[in-house]
């Protein structure tokens, strides 16, 4: 009897948890219906406001929905303005660049400006990568740009009673274009600085080169000491510091005592012919990798006698593999007597120059580098005769606007 009860209250226990059960399984059908129908609720109302441009001003009935929904259209149009903004200075910054910096002439009022900032404003500066007595040259860089320079900047009371200098320096800057020479972009002046915006050149000074390369060749020679065609350096004239235009004899005693001439060293007047003694000084150290000119105990004095004498040599071994044409065309530079020593244009048509260096191998279709060296001549001095009247012209036509 006992059994029978516990049996039939077994079966009464099992019949109720299985009935839970099943109310269980329909709540939650019913729970998934009734999200399912809120869910294309949502997206039926959110179309229609879509169609209608009606604002949605009431919450949802289901607010973390619509939390996320507006979450996520709020990043959108983050990315969307971010990626506008990112092609907007992409276009300003290409156009910058495709725009370089123009060559702008000055005069020294136009120059004039109230202080630093407008130079900053329109410069950054960088590391200093020269200095000097007065003067210190700069990395900058256009903002507007990105375009890189040098930037050489004057302390004006430390060049009290030199400012001549430095006219002469832009004035003749100004007047100079040309691939071989370090352009001069602008300028400006404060009430104690002058910033001269130059042309940036990398790489290093010619000593830099011989160092890294001991010599050069001929070939490679010639054509620095000419034009720097077709050769993997090219040489640019720079720091116009001491440079002036030559209208009468010079006494000032200056210049580097490597590559000084001697009738600036006996201060008897010198004029255009110390720069071609330089020509011979550089030709040479180009060809074996030391000056000329050189004192044993590094004496200065001595240095000077050396070269007031013309005293040198072309040593062996160093120069025994270089050419007669190249030794003659620096034999012809070191004259002590100026009015002997070769012009720049004895220099650009004499056979080792006209010849690229090689005269064991003359250009082609020429039967007689003789005569094409007469020929080189003639239309060397023709180009030197127009070049020096339309210089003319020019200064006077700056001097009638001024």
């Amino acid at each position: 009897m006992a059994a029978a009860e516990k049996a039939k209250a077994d079966k009464e226990r099992m019949e109720k948890v299985e009935a839970e059960k099943e109310n269980r399984n329909e709540n939650e059908k019913k729970g998934e219906k009734e999200h399912v129908k809120e869910y294309d609720d949502g997206r039926a109302e959110k179309a229609k406001d879509e169609q209608t441009g009606e604002k949605i001003d009431q919450p949802r009935d289901n607010p973390v929905k619509v939390e996320t929904t507006t979450a996520t259209v709020a990043t959108e149009e983050k990315d969307k303005e971010r990626k506008r903004k990112r092609d907007n200075a992409g276009e300003k910054e290409a156009a910058g660049r495709k725009a370089k910096v123009k060559v702008v002439r000055r005069s020294r009022a136009e120059r004039q400006v109230a202080n630093d900032t407008v130079v900053m404003e329109r410069y950054d500066l960088g590391r200093t990568m020269g200095d000097g007595n007065f003067a210190i040259v700069r990395w900058a860089r256009h903002r507007a740009t990105g375009q890189e320079f040098a930037m050489k900047v004057i302390d004006k009371p430390k060049l009290k009673g030199k400012e001549h200098m430095v006219e002469n320096e832009i004035d003749i800057m100004k007047d100079c274009n040309h691939p071989n020479i370090v352009k001069l972009y602008e300028e400006y002046e404060t009430a104690d600085k002058i910033y001269l915006v130059m042309e940036l050149v990398k790489g290093g000074d010619l000593f830099d080169a011989i160092t890294q390369s001991v010599k050069f060749g001929e070939v490679d020679s010639a054509h620095m000491v000419h034009r720097n065609k077709d050769t993997s350096i090219t040489l640019k004239l720079a720091d116009f510091g001491l440079a002036m235009e030559v209208k009468e004899l010079i006494f000032t005693v200056c210049g580097t005592p490597t590559y000084v001439a001697p009738e600036i060293l006996t201060e008897s007047g010198y004029g255009l012919e110390v720069d071609m003694w330089a020509v011979g000084v550089i030709t040479y150290i180009l060809l074996c990798g030391f000056p000329p000119f050189r004192s044993p105990d590094r004496n200065q004095t001595e240095l000077f006698e050396y070269i007031k004498a013309g005293a040198y040599e072309f040593l062996s071994p160093y120069w025994d593999n270089v050419s007669e044409s190249a030794k003659d065309l620096i034999r012809r530079l070191l004259v002590v007597d100026k009015s002997k020593r070769y012009t720049a244009v004895d220099v650009l048509s004499h056979p080792w120059i006209v010849c690229g260096g090689n005269t064991n191998h003359p250009l082609p279709g020429i039967s007689s580098v003789s005569n094409y060296c007469k020929e080189v001549r003639r239309d060397l001095e023709e180009q030197a005769k127009h070049n020096y009247e339309s210089y003319q012209r020019l200064k006077e036509k700056k001097r009638r606007d001024e």
